[in-house]
């Protein structure tokens, strides 16, 4: 993905995401959060700089070994590592889950599953990518990227409690940012074909 520090990108490199790993320990410290899912977690290269001190940690991701390295470098106590795909997998609970630069790769379908399998979980609050400027999404397959707008249809999701600019990790899109939403409160259906 273009970067030598990190398997995901530079989008995930740690000088792009200091204003994210700091307003992401305040809004945990904020909202009391005990335990986050990191859905997923990648190769743990900019989330090791938040602070999760108290908190009950828990990255998952769809590539096995990449799980086995991020278990053995920096599982621990409070620090666990797991292979999940959210888009077909029960989600475990957690007081916060984070979904960053995730869906804007699954089409609609993916989409939609993910969103109910978060809600499904009993979790909290989803902590997730948006782009607000966005004025239209637009469908594609799995594996693809484009900005979505999780407010405009087929989502619908409500006005987020927050946002959490992300604009540093992004070259094109200064409204990219990370959105909070309630799960406990979004009523989510499929899309429709």
């Amino acid at each position: 993905w273009g970067s030598n520090e990190t398997l995901s990108g530079e989008g995930s490199e740690r000088s792009r995401m200091r204003h994210v790993t700091s307003e992401l320990g305040r809004l945990i410290r904020e909202l009391g959060i005990r335990s986050v899912l990191d859905a997923p977690c990648g190769d743990f290269n900019w989330m090791r700089d938040v602070n999760l001190d108290g908190v009950c940690y828990q990255g998952c991701d769809v590539v096995d070994d990449l799980i086995n390295a991020n278990s053995a470098r920096y599982g621990g106590r409070d620090r666990s590592f797991r292979v999940l795909d959210f888009t077909v997998d029960q989600v475990p609970y957690a007081d916060l889950i984070l979904c960053r630069d995730t869906l804007v790769h699954l089409s609609y379908q993916h989409i939609s599953a993910s969103l109910r399998h978060f809600r499904e979980s009993g979790s909290k609050y989803l902590l997730t990518t948006t782009f607000s400027d966005t004025r239209e999404n637009e469908d594609i397959e799995a594996g693809w990227w484009r900005p979505i707008n999780l407010q405009l249809p087929p989502f619908g999701l409500p006005e987020p409690l927050r946002l959490l600019s992300d604009k540093e990790s992004e070259d094109h899109h200064l409204d990219k940012a990370l959105a909070l939403w309630d799960l406990r409160s979004l009523n989510l259906s499929a899309p429709a074909d």
